[in-house]
């Protein structure tokens, strides 16, 4: 059985594996300078995309609801008895995205409602219940799509 191999190889191979240029994103790494996470990570991350101009449009139908809260409360001075909740636009969705925090669901109603994420993860379960209803009727169905399954 092992007289059917063939003997082995003591010669260095002839083919040399391709060297990456010089300047390629792994050539530091490859010929021995310590390359940190955050410099690589730095060196993928894009520059953020620059603002657009976003017209303001004058919508012929309702693109928002308010909600009565069942338990007000006060903020900064101000008490808050109902809350606004509107579409969002295609600019507000890609700053979402943008700004990877269009996963959080509190973050996308934050947008919706103009008030912190943190405010509306404060509200009484009963209230928070019945805003994130109504902002899921409002998101893109990519969005209900991906909290739906979620």
């Amino acid at each position: 059985m092992f007289d059917d191999l063939p003997p082995p190889i003591d010669a260095e191979p002839k083919l040399q594996p391709v060297q990456p240029p010089e300047g390629s994103p792994d050539y530091a790494r490859r010929h021995g300078a310590p390359v940190e996470p955050a410099e690589a990570e730095q060196s993928v991350a894009k520059e953020p995309p620059q603002s657009q101009h976003v017209a303001t449009l004058a919508f012929t139908g309702t693109r928002g609801t308010t909600i009565p809260l069942a338990f007000p409360f006060s903020l900064d001075g101000n008490e808050i008895t109902q809350i606004e909740v509107r579409r969002l636009s295609i600019a507000q969705i890609d700053q979402l995205v943008a700004s990877k925090l269009h996963g959080d669901l509190d973050e996308i109603v934050a947008v919706m409602t103009s008030l912190p994420a943190a405010v509306l993860r404060g509200l009484d379960a009963e209230d928070g219940q019945t805003l994130r209803a109504v902002a899921y009727d409002f998101l893109p169905r990519f969005l209900r799509e991906a909290f739906r399954s979620s």
